[in-house]
């Protein structure tokens, strides 16, 4: 409420007096705003394929993004669900369970992928015993901009740090409100 300095009240029914005059709009929620992306997608992609081919790196662009943002969200919780355990045979028992969980997914998905190969005949008629050398007139020789924007971002912030491009962690990189002053 808004008050005067007599005392009286000067916000109007609708509103408080200090945000009269501003209309906000309002937008669509995180979810909603990746489905209307999506939908777009998908028609820019059956209408014209050549420009969704050109807009392909925005798509990757988002999927580093969000797995940049994964590991720092999902790291904490695992410490802090590890340092909240009750006991030591608790613990072990949870790192049994997950290890065995992991071994069981990974094998099942090897054999899966081993079964779907052999059903699709993957390989048959290669030619694996030739000598002969390459053909590199087909190299691409000029640099992808869409590729390069990607290499930018990392895809995780700690990887920013260790990777050969020396942007990511000014990418991820917690800027400074004033520059640092080197005088003494």
């Amino acid at each position: 409420m808004a008050v005067s300095s007599e005392g009286t009240d000067t916000s109007s029914a609708t509103g408080t007096g200090a945000s009269q005059g501003r209309s906000r709009t309002r937008m669509p929620s995180l979810g909603v705003q990746v489905l209307i992306g999506l939908c777009l997608g998908v028609v820019i992609g059956l209408v014209t394929p050549a420009v969704g081919e050109h807009l392909k790196f925005l798509g990757d662009a988002f999927i580093r993004l969000i797995q940049m943002a994964i590991i720092p969200l999902v790291f904490p919780l695992i410490v802090l669900s590890i340092a909240k355990m009750e006991s030591a045979k608790a613990l072990g028992r949870l790192a049994g369970k997950t290890l065995l969980y992991f071994e069981v997914v990974t094998t099942a998905i090897l054999v899966l992928t081993m079964v779907l190969a052999t059903l699709a005949g993957l390989g048959k008629g290669a030619n694996l015993t030739s000598s002969a050398t390459g053909d590199t007139s087909n190299i691409q020789k000029s640099l992808d901009l869409g590729q390069m924007f990607l290499g930018i971002i990392p895809n995780n912030v700690f990887g920013a740090f260790s990777q050969q491009p020396a942007v990511g962690p000014f990418l991820c990189g917690f800027p400074r409100r004033r520059p640092v002053s080197y005088r003494s």
